[in-house]
């Protein structure tokens, strides 16, 4: 092989990669990343979303049979840990324009499912 058809392949091979993970996180939601006690209403514990950043990007919905989810995440984890960084950050949970499952509303002291509209 020559080396321009070696870089067209790898070329190919990256964007196919880009583009299958672009299309997977179309259904992504934030889900709590860290969790921990906080004292609710009537001196009781609650488990709520804690941390400097307590929601995280999921890129993809999780399916019933565990190993799944895990060779995804470690095939395309270059690309949710950039994705993490700079598109899908812990800031934009307020903003409520992406799906969140299980947001921790501080006001009201419950938990909701935000689904933009």
């Amino acid at each position: 092989m020559k080396k321009k058809q070696i870089i067209t392949i790898l070329s190919a091979t990256v964007t196919i990669y880009v583009i299958t993970y672009l299309f997977m996180t179309l259904n992504g939601h934030y889900e709590p990343y860290a969790m921990g006690l906080m004292q609710g209403p009537n001196d009781k514990a609650i488990l709520v979303p804690k941390g400097t950043e307590p929601y995280a990007w999921c890129p993809f919905r999780k399916p019933t049979r565990e190993i799944k989810p895990l060779i995804r995440t470690m095939l395309f984890s270059p690309l949710i840990t950039f994705d993490r960084a700079y598109w899908h950050t812990a800031r934009k949970v307020d903003s409520m324009q992406y799906p969140v499952i299980g947001y921790f509303d501080f006001k009201k002291m419950e938990y909701r499912n935000i689904t933009p509209e």
